[in-house]
């Protein structure tokens, strides 16, 4: 048996500590390395070759600008301004917002209030192909386009969802989307400046035409502490790098005073129920949230100390290996012809 039971239990060491800090990976990274062991016949060598490949994974370990989602952000801070103007116009035209969605005759909900919104948000000729006396999953109205405006870009190529919606209403009693009924500007005694109109989400499974939003209800319900409303896909800025893990995302906030921010951390259970409230008098200012300290990464400790685990068992398995090689038994036959040639008597049994 070459390698003892000591070193078995040592490659078993360094597998766990490769499935640990790399994941799946860490196993390709092993292979990688465990095959250029032989390349190398003295222990020195090996262990500089380890003590390079470290020094290349750390180099390129930490995090890097994320262009593309800083653009991410501002195109989605820059479609919510589009919204808020579009809501306040349709206010100025009808003497209010319009309302969570449209009924028919019979009280039966027919599309939401992104469809109302469409002329406002140079959307005219969409608008005038839907059957606005047809329920908006009729085969009519189910087969028209989804509207950019109401669609975030980067969540688009993240998730690739096609018809969802990624800007939604808060709706409930005594928030600014209470059902069929619209409310007016005078109705919002905690501000316009204080008070929430739409919400950014990720993995949404919202038609952009079904009179259906986030029930503020069910979101208090289903989080704990932190809320996950709002939420995106686009980082922050910056990859957090192989030493962090992302601190939870967050999304934009659209007021009904027509201003975005975008909190960070995400808002709390009960900044959010605040927030949505037109009436509740809790002085809770969101710019505040958005002026928060940013804590866009914190440190992933099973990687901080599962990557050096992984290098000094790999250089403790690699030594004991070189040293089961190099004490192999040689054979007697091996020995008693390199006694002849040196002119070594050879014993003869």
């Amino acid at each position: 048996m070459q390698f003892g039971l000591s070193t078995l239990l040592w490659l078993f060491v360094v597998v766990a500590c490769a499935l640990g800090t790399f994941g799946p990976w860490g196993l390709l990274l092993l292979a990688f390395l465990l095959v250029q062991m032989p390349m190398f016949r003295t222990l020195g060598t090996r262990h500089a070759v380890v003590t390079f490949w470290l020094a290349i994974c750390f180099q390129f370990s930490f995090g890097s600008p994320e262009y593309f989602g800083t653009f991410a952000t501002y195109s989605c801070w820059s479609t919510l301004r589009q919204i808020g103007a579009a809501m306040n116009q349709y206010h100025d035209d009808h003497g209010s917002y319009p309302p969570a969605y449209v009924v028919d005759s019979r009280g039966q909900p027919l599309y939401s209030w992104r469809v109302l919104l469409l002329p406002y948000l140079n959307e005219q000729a969409l608008h005038s192909r839907i059957r606005l006396d047809r329920s908006w999953d009729s085969p009519d109205n189910r087969s028209l386009p989804t509207p950019r405006v109401f669609q975030c870009d980067w969540t688009v190529r993240t998730e690739g969802s096609s018809a969802t919606t990624h800007y939604v209403a808060v709706t409930g009693p005594e928030t600014m989307w209470p059902g069929k009924d619209a409310i007016r500007r005078e109705d919002i005694h905690d501000g316009l400046s204080r008070t929430v109109m739409v919400v950014e989400i990720k993995g949404s499974d919202i038609h952009w035409m079904e009179p259906r939003d986030l029930k503020l209800a069910d979101v208090l319900a289903k989080d704990r502490g932190r809320s996950r409303v709002p939420s995106s896909c686009h980082s922050t800025g910056s990859r957090p790098g192989f030493w962090y893990r992302e601190a939870p995302t967050s999304g934009h906030i659209l007021l009904a005073d027509g201003e975005v921010v975008y909190p960070l951390p995400p808002p709390t259970r009960e900044e959010l129920a605040a927030l949505s409230s037109v009436n509740d008098g809790i002085p809770l200012d969101p710019a505040e949230l958005g002026r928060r300290k940013r804590i866009e990464r914190e440190l992933d400790w099973s990687r901080v100390v599962g990557c050096p685990l992984f290098f000094l068992s790999l250089i403790v398995l690699v030594s004991r290996g070189s040293t089961n090689t190099s004490a192999r038994p040689i054979d007697p036959c091996i020995l008693r012809e390199r006694r002849a040639s040196n002119g070594s008597p050879v014993s003869r049994h």
